[in-house]
């Protein structure tokens, strides 16, 4: 094999690498979400949001969910991940899955359905 056979296939094993990288980190990029929750199954919901009709986002063990409160909705009130119900509207911050599913990391109720 001759020398730039070697660093022709070396560069396209790093260009791949590169590549392969890339796409990783786009999927684990954190996402922030507004939306108004439709229904609720267990751990998962959908949503509806201004951009899309429907989105499915997955709640877990270490989901945080916080209710904010007051006139200028800077208090903060810690709920059991039970708490999010139908109609609910929420603000998600979270990453995309591969299959385009937001998993939650943080879910905050807007307004006054957790009371």
């Amino acid at each position: 094999m001759t020398q730039t056979t070697q660093h022709t296939r070396a560069a396209a094993a790093l260009t791949l690498l590169f590549i392969l990288l890339s796409a990783l980190q786009a999927l684990a990029q954190p996402a922030q979400v507004d939306g108004l929750i439709k229904s609720r199954n267990g751990d998962t919901m959908l949503l509806q949001t201004a951009e899309l009709q429907s989105l499915t986002l997955i709640l877990t063990d270490t989901t945080k969910v916080d209710q904010i409160k007051g006139a200028f909705k800077a208090q903060r009130k810690q709920m059991l991940v039970a708490a999010p119900v139908p109609g609910l509207a929420v603000q998600i911050e979270g990453v995309y899955d591969d299959k385009h599913q937001l998993t939650a990391g943080n879910l905050m109720g807007l307004g006054t359905a957790l009371d």
